[in-house]
């Protein structure tokens, strides 16, 4: 039987159909969360919004979690991923795709039009096609259905509904790779994340019927594999962002040990490893030619050099991989840089775990998501200690230097467990996380990253944290709270909704980055003592406290023991606060101004700073926009006025 490798996934990425008319106009449809447009002459960027026109040479701009749809004259469908960058060209059928992912959908496909990224080039034609950047300046094209060619400096390569091709940097064009449409299409938001139907749904469900029967007839073989940023390698599915390559002509043979270890389960009841799991080099014979790109996600920021290749890294492989032994001897990698188990599936933490010393970096990483038994402790001595669930993506091999935008995406839920590193840092990441009753300790940082919703809240069964012992206390919240600790800094970051409840925050500096951040019985500290004769001068570039929410940021019961706090948000909410006597408070939002009637419990105006009840700096109450406290009301943002203590409200700069 002549049967065909199939790559089960691809990242997210979108269809391209250009018509013969020149496409440089478009009506948007849909706009969700942040979309901008930005006026490509004076720079300025304005949100998108439905029935607005999106002209050439103006670029369109997504954030994270977001996208956007927008028709043109001919009905051709153009949808925007998140994290895009994208242009069209004046009175052309061309597209510059700086960054992302685009979806085109043309309804007869006899259009035609060129893509540009920074390096690369390529005419593509198609009904509804999927166009994603990738590290290396090319691109991937996709087809959903129907069929398409795509031409550069390579050649024509010609697609049917279920195949990819790269335009590789200079404009060559590989060779086709099969993938498994219903993987891809079946939960992407650009195919089935808009209130308007894609009008070509119909034909993919067509496309995906006819590649399945193949499948389930033997006429194509699902090799368990996902493209990369490259034609010559693949990564396993769900073994996204960082992971080891191998070639796809080796694993789809099926006798690899590569192919081997990822298909199967791994338990690790010994500490010491498995020497067939293991792949790197010198390690056996399991090898691979080009070692992934690891994004330190909690390196000095006075370190410009960004993510860094892993030189020498040993990798542990395994389907799912279960630790149900007290303790992993790393000992034997002393002279690499990075340790990392990969999980293709899931990843389970049975007991407490205690990894022996290692100084570079150790990745406890999944394509599926990451369990805990409640109750144990994981301890590292390690430049870095990172727990991260990838799900699908595109391995991070042709990343710029200095580039961060990681982006995860299984969710994941840790309660009752304590992650200490003695020695580095502590990064965490994943789609929508919950962490309940953690305590997470490292000396060099600690970054907390979620492509999703982020709750930070209290163990199961534990009663709320009450003023008085937030208020009276200084020392670590009792067992079964929330407490996050670093003698360096605190970072973290929700592309969605951040609540955090029942904890305790205690680092110099500390950073909560969200769309909508909420904050309630909370206590955060930078570890400084009272200043009561302030700080004179303009707002420091790093504020010891810095809430950022594009929405709304809600603090109630927060206790601050910190010297100099900056919150902005389009509307800011505080109940029961107090600010400690001598510290300097900054408060932008939309507007810049207090909310009348100031801790009186009227109702939140939106773009005010609304004081509703309890606000208290250095103890006494603020009663009025006039209030002595209150040194600036309405000043712009960057005002060089010098300050002492007290509270500046006044506009936010975007």
């Amino acid at each position: 039987m002549n049967t065909k490798p199939l790559l089960l996934g691809i990242v997210a990425m979108i269809p391209l159909c250009l018509s013969a008319a020149p496409i440089d106009r478009a009506t948007i449809t849909e706009a969700v969360n942040s979309v901008s447009i930005i006026d490509r002459a004076t720079k300025k960027s304005s949100a998108a919004k439905p029935q607005s026109q999106f002209d050439a040479p103006n670029v369109l701009r997504t954030g994270p979690d977001s996208r956007a749809e927008m028709i043109s004259a001919d009905q051709t469908v153009t949808r925007v991923g998140q994290n895009t960058l994208f242009s069209f060209q004046q009175d052309s059928r061309e597209i510059n795709l700086d960054k992302g992912t685009i979806l085109f959908q043309s309804p007869s496909g006899k259009g035609g039009g060129t893509i540009r990224t920074s390096a690369a080039s390529a005419a593509v034609l198609g009904t509804t096609m999927i166009v994603c950047s990738t590290k290396n300046g090319g691109f991937k094209v996709l087809l959903l259905e129907g069929k398409g060619r795509v031409t550069g400096a390579g050649g024509t390569r010609t697609l049917t509904a279920g195949q990819l091709v790269y335009a590789m940097p200079g404009g060559t064009i590989s060779a086709p790779f099969n993938f498994q449409l219903r993987e891809q299409t079946g939960t992407s938001k650009l195919v089935r994340g808009f209130k308007r139907p894609l009008p070509s749904l119909g034909k993919i469900a067509a496309a995906v019927a006819a590649q399945e029967k193949e499948i389930a007839s033997g006429k194509i073989q699902v090799t368990g594999l996902l493209a990369s940023g490259s034609p010559d390698v693949a990564i396993q599915l769900s073994a996204v962002k960082e992971t080891q390559l191998v070639s796809e002509q080796a694993a789809a043979s099926g006798s690899s040990p590569f192919v081997a270890a990822v298909s199967s389960d791994a338990i690790i009841a010994t500490p010491d490893l498995d020497p067939a799991r293991l792949f790197g080099p010198g390690l056996n014979v399991n090898e691979f030619a080009t070692p992934p790109v690891l994004f330190d996600a909690v390196d000095d920021k006075a370190d410009a050099s960004g993510p860094r290749a892993a030189v020498s890294p040993a990798v542990f492989l395994g389907n799912n991989i279960t630790f149900d032994s007290a303790g992993v001897n790393l000992a034997p990698f002393a002279g690499r840089d990075l340790v990392q188990f990969f999980a293709t599936s899931d990843l389970s933490l049975t007991k407490s775990l205690d990894f022996s010393d290692f100084p570079g970096q150790l990745f406890l990483s999944a394509g599926g998501t990451i369990r805990n038994t409640p109750g144990i402790t994981v301890r590292a001595s390690s430049d870095l200690l990172a727990v991260l669930a990838f799900g699908h993506g595109t391995a991070m091999t042709d990343m710029p230097r200095g580039e961060v935008d990681v982006e995860f995406e299984k969710d994941f839920a840790l309660s009752q467990i304590d992650i200490l590193n003695r020695t580095g840092g502590i990064a965490i990441g994943g789609g929508n996380i919950s962490l309940t009753g953690v305590q997470v300790v490292a000396p060099k940082g600690i970054r907390i990253s979620s492509s999703g919703s982020l709750t930070i809240d209290k163990a199961q069964g534990m009663s709320d944290v009450t003023l008085p012992m937030l208020f009276n206390n200084d020392g670590a919240l009792p067992s079964g709270y929330t407490n996050i600790g670093s003698p360096s800094r605190i970072e973290i970051t929700g592309s969605g909704d951040t609540t955090i409840r029942n904890a305790s925050l205690r680092a110099p500096q500390t950073t909560i980055v969200a769309n909508n951040l909420s904050l309630n019985l909370v206590r955060i500290s930078d570890g400084t003592p009272a200043n009561p004769d302030g700080n004179s001068g303009p707002m420091p570039n790093v504020a010891t406290v810095r809430l950022n929410a594009t929405n709304l940021l809600a603090i109630s019961g927060v206790r601050f023991t910190a010297n100099d706090m900056y919150m902005q948000a389009r509307t800011i909410s505080l109940a029961d606060v107090n600010f400690r006597g001598g510290s300097r408070v900054w408060l932008e939002s939309a507007l810049g101004t207090l909310a009348p009637r100031p801790n009186t419990n009227s109702s939140v105006i939106p773009g005010r700073v609304n004081f509703v009840r309890n606000v208290r700096y250095a103890g006494s109450p603020i009663v009025s926009a006039n209030d002595s406290v209150i040194l600036q009301n309405g000043a712009p943002t960057g005002s060089g006025s010098l300050q002492g203590p007290g509270i500046v409200i006044r506009p936010r700069l975007r």
